[in-house]
């Protein structure tokens, strides 16, 4: 474990106990008024530094009275929204930090704002080894300007924050901001609060974070629905990790994701949302959804949406009360892109808590849906939904084409498993489905390539028997079942490599980044860009252990990110040849074998997952990605 992951733990465990139980400590007044200490500048494009308001002894402690300008000399994080000039930064250093003085707010009264070459940054030592607890009583990081006063150009990196009065990141007013690296737990539990808000921002992003704990929404970008211009627009949220726990708040929905309140433009690039809601056995709100949530009943709500990349998931072991994992609704759903998503539910979780069926992807407008959807994957839960909700209603414009729905169930009859309604439909694969499994399709154009693998059968395009070959192609197809295979990539499987109507692969590709709505293979200019393993993956692991270890009766497991989602439906590490859950000497020895074939019959089902660049054969470049893989274990460290 690396050194500040020990300290991580100690901070979030025997620290936040310690303090309240006698540690020697260090400690400063928590002033209400700061003084400015701007006289103290020596120079342009400074670098400050601030330390907690109390420390163990022998640690740094913040001062209102020191200049900030040596680690030795640290002042309180607030003393530097007095003094901060575009191009200053701010380095936190490590610690626990609590109190009024000790929050990252900058409101509209304080601090200039950066720039685009000079941005504000207020940032680390290292990474994950500040804590900033607001203690249900402050805001641990709130950048908030004004309509007519806007905070631009600031940077927040490689803090944790948690426990807020209110959000416990919160952008409002803000254009052209950044938070990056950061993790985030525990809004206030009984009010109408979220982990992430981005509250009328423009232009502003959210990079590597993750969120997690009770709150209403684990983020929501939303605008003014009673402005004539648009309230947030062009936010980007990418890389994204989320885990909806609960919340003690009455509101009629809850969800991990969402964007509504003529929020335009909102670009999700590789978010994952899962689900344990263990707070919410007790406070139900009347819906909660898993994963991606827009509508509000305004008109023009969530223009240009776009979804790249994005997964929801729910493992076999949490605790449901989900109907949906993609869910598009309100009255007008217009230009709404779904590129390369996975809705993943265990097989036998066919309800949540609230006894509502479990859904994959439901788009559904009062009058017409404006939605592409491509290279989608549904696995479990009772299927999916695109098209207008009334029968009636033909939507002009909605397409799907090159989908996988398998093991979808629908025991009680609700309705069907597949409801599509779009303009056409062409290249959907269904497999393995409940025996009740139906396809109801309205389209303003003949469906093309809709296909069934069945047993012996090559697969059927007969539509008047479609549905018939869909319930009985009953169980795994060993094709679809070999060592190697990931629903994250599915040209592993040669039951669909190459089996879209353009020669692609059928489901979602996630195997790769999307950056700036480009999917980042090895045909992007600069190479490919590996979305594996995940980010934030050592930070994730240790902050939610600690969090598990605070309440292990309530508090969920810690979470692996990457062993979690790539193993899903029976999946395997890359590189993982032999299926034992771990890349060792016996998978190196299967890589180098195929390795050393000059052409190597790429049909193979272990070929296949090797070539992670996804050219075709095997060599030098997968080679380097394999040795990033090897001694992968249980734990990301």
């Amino acid at each position: 474990m690396r050194s500040h992951g020990v300290w991580v733990l100690a901070t979030l465990v025997a620290t936040v106990w310690g303090y309240t139980n006698g540690l020697v400590c260090a400690e400063i007044s928590d002033p209400e008024e700061i003084p400015a200490t701007a006289s103290l500048r020596s120079s342009a494009n400074c670098t400050f530094y601030a330390a907690p308001s109390s420390a163990p002894a022998g640690m740094p402690v913040g001062q209102t009275g020191n200049d900030g300008l040596d680690p030795s000399r640290p002042f309180l994080i607030n003393n530097f929204r007095e003094v901060a000039q575009p191009g200053d930064t701010l380095l936190l250093l490590d610690g626990y930090y609590t109190g009024r003085s000790s929050m990252v707010n900058i409101f509209e009264e304080h601090a200039a704002n950066g720039t685009e070459a000079q941005p504000i940054t207020i940032g680390v030592l290292n990474d994950g080894a500040v804590l900033i607890d607001g203690e249900h009583k402050f805001l641990p990081l709130c950048i908030a300007g004004a309509a007519d006063a806007p905070k631009k150009y600031f940077v927040v990196e490689g803090v944790d924050v948690c426990n807020s009065s209110k959000a416990v990141v919160t952008l409002s007013h803000c254009k052209d901001c950044i938070v990056r690296r950061v993790c985030a737990w525990n809004a206030h539990p009984e009010k109408n609060a979220h982990i992430y808000t981005l509250d009328c921002t423009y232009r502003c992003l959210i990079e590597d974070c993750a969120g997690w704990g009770l709150g209403r929404k684990q983020l929501l970008i939303y605008g003014d629905g009673h402005q004539a211009e648009p309230g947030a627009a062009d936010n980007v949220v990418r890389r994204f990790w989320c885990r909806w726990e609960g919340t003690r708040y009455r509101g009629r929905h809850s969800e991990n994701v969402s964007f509504q309140y003529r929020a335009k433009g909102s670009l999700l690039e590789n978010v994952i949302c899962t689900y344990d809601a263990w707070e919410s056995i007790e406070y139900p709100p009347e819906w909660a959804f898993l994963g991606f949530f827009c509508t509000d009943g305004s008109t023009e709500d969530s223009i240009g949406a776009r979804l790249l990349g994005c997964i929801g998931y729910a493992p076999k072991e949490a605790n449901m009360l989900t109907p949906y994992v993609f869910l598009m609704s309100g009255p007008d759903v217009l230009n709404v892109t779904l590129r390369d998503c996975l809705s993943y539910v265990a097989p036998d979780r066919t309800r949540g808590l609230a006894d509502h069926e479990i859904s994959g992807f439901v788009t559904s407008a009062r009058h017409y849906d404006s939605v592409h959807a491509e290279h989608l994957t549904v696995v479990g839960g009772a299927g999916v939904r695109i098209g207008a909700r009334q029968p009636e209603l033909a939507p002009d414009q909605a397409v799907v084409e090159n989908a996988l729905v398998m093991r979808t169930v629908n025991p009680f009859g609700w309705y069907q498993a597949a409801v599509i309604r779009p303009r056409y439909i062409d290249g959907i694969h269904f497999f393995d489905n409940d025996e009740n499994f139906e396809l109801l399709y309205s389209c303003a154009e003949a469906p093309t390539n809709v296909l069934s693998p069945a047993g012996d059968e090559a697969g059927c395009s007969d539509l008047a028997n479609l549905n018939h070959n869909c319930r009985t192609a009953k169980g795994i197809d060993p094709l679809l079942s070999v060592v190697g295979r990931s629903l994250l990539r599915p040209h592993t499987s040669p039951a669909l490599a190459n089996a879209a109507p353009d020669g692609s692969h059928v489901g979602a590709r996630l195997w790769f980044r999307y950056v700036d709505g480009v999917l980042r293979d090895r045909r992007a200019e600069d190479g490919p860009q590996y979305l594996w393993p995940w980010p934030m993956e050592d930070r994730i692991w240790e902050a939610t252990l600690a969090y598990h270890l605070l309440d292990p009766e309530n508090h969920p497991e810690p979470v692996s990110v990457t062993r979690e989602v790539l193993t899903l439906d029976g999946g395997t590490l890359p590189g993982d040849s032999d299926g034992d859950g771990d890349v060792d000497e016996i998978d190196q020895a299967v890589f180098e074998v195929f390795c050393a074939m000059p052409d190597v019959a790429i049909a193979d089902a272990n070929a296949l997952s090797l070539d992670f660049d996804e050219d075709g054969d095997i060599n030098d470049a997968d080679r380097q990605v394999f040795e990033q893989w090897y001694g992968y274990d249980h734990l990301p460290f």
